[in-house]
């Protein structure tokens, strides 16, 4: 059974579904996409039964509204698209005849000489380190996915940054791609043996929008965690 959404993962589905609907509109209008999150937002707390005390709700009102602020500034500055070449993007790769990896890219643009560039927004506080934005696995998927929809791999991939207003840019190449299929690949071989698979590349959980949900993954990176505190005190 999958656990209850936490405020996190509300306030970022709410302002995804905002920014969503308010692009597939013939004009952008800052207003509506306020509407829109604060709607969703509070629905997603009452029919999900989000526990959020009165205080902390208005407190991620009050920052999913600024958040919205400034992606409008943004589009007025020119330094983002109003009309992008798609949104929320939904893809399926089959893998091996046993899996499909399945996702959604929250942006496509298109540069003026007709390459791709993928956008993903983040809604926590936190920002990646480029090593962490060079690996992130989330996003070498989008890049196969783009691949594999319009035929070649994106000019560049960016972590929007909703709070900062940040565009962080990073990019995959072929070699990506390649060892990302080769760990789904071991994956699977290790599945049909039994063994459990986890890709340790650092800490994640941290930038998880599930924070606070039951999840196994946060068991099995506390003890790693844990085993390399005892293995830095024996050295």
């Amino acid at each position: 059974m999958r656990s209850k959404p936490t405020e996190f993962l509300a306030l970022g589905n709410a302002l995804h579904l905002a920014l969503e609907i308010a692009h597939k509109r013939e004009k952008w209008d800052l207003k509506f996409a306020v509407e829109k999150f604060l709607t969703e937002f509070r629905r997603i707390v009452e029919d999900d039964e989000v526990f959020v005390t009165w205080p902390k709700m208005r407190k991620h009102e009050a920052e999913g509204v600024e958040m919205l602020e400034r992606y409008d500034y943004g589009i007025q500055s020119g330094e983002i698209s109003s009309t992008p070449f798609d949104i929320e993007k939904e893809f399926r790769l089959p893998f091996e005849d046993e899996i499909a990896v399945v996702g959604k890219i929250d942006k496509v643009e298109r540069t003026e000489e007709g390459r791709y560039i993928i956008i993903d927004y983040k809604s926590g506080g936190k920002e990646p380190d480029e090593w962490f934005l060079d690996h992130d696995l989330q996003l070498t998927c989008y890049a196969w996915a783009c691949q594999s929809m319009y035929g070649e791999l994106p000019e560049k991939l960016i972590w929007h940054h909703l709070r900062s207003g940040k565009l962080i840019e990073t990019h995959r190449t072929q070699r990506d791609i390649d060892e990302l299929k080769k760990m789904l690949h071991d994956a699977l071989a290790m599945n049909r043996q039994g063994i459990t698979y986890r890709v340790y590349h650092q800490q994640i959980c941290g930038w998880c929008e599930f924070k606070g949900a039951v999840c196994d993954d946060r068991e099995l990176e506390d003890n790693l965690m844990a085993q390399r505190a005892a293995l830095k005190v024996i050295q």
